[in-house]
């Protein structure tokens, strides 16, 4: 998991590389190639927003011993396992508690169901736009 000071060296990093891009041709051509500069700002969003994004999803935070079973039992917290997630800023890795039932052997992750990611590796903006174009 990254700590703040990574993500805030990442984004320091990001922009000197697309500040170095935009220079570079500034320098060749004589203009700014405005098309070029958008989608290289775009890019460097989007990469910067997904690392603050898998930050804030991946977020240490205390967890529940056991949680609630569907057969009505209690499952037990087995690991932390990762889950890769398409999100509107990019793809991602988050951390998440995963649990197992002793009864019925099920497993779950309850932070899938507080994200709407159950089941599914697309988040939902993601989801809603992946509808708008369908």
């Amino acid at each position: 998991m990254k700590t703040a000071e990574e993500i805030q060296r990442a984004a320091a990093q990001e922009i000197a590389a697309l500040l170095d891009v935009v220079f570079t041709g500034l320098r060749k051509t004589g203009h700014f190639d405005l098309e070029a500069v958008e989608m290289a700002t775009r890019t460097t969003a989007h990469r910067l927003g997904a690392k603050v994004l898998e930050r804030l999803l991946s977020a240490p935070s205390r967890f529940e011993r056991e949680v609630a079973c569907p057969c009505g039992e209690q499952a037990r917290f087995r690991e932390v396992r990762s889950k890769q997630l398409t999100t509107v800023v990019g793809p991602i890795t988050i951390q998440r508690p995963y649990y197992v039932c002793g009864h019925c052997h099920r497993g779950q992750s309850p932070r899938d169901a507080e994200l709407d990611v159950q089941g599914t590796e697309y988040s939902p903006g993601t989801r809603r736009m992946m509808a708008l174009v369908l």
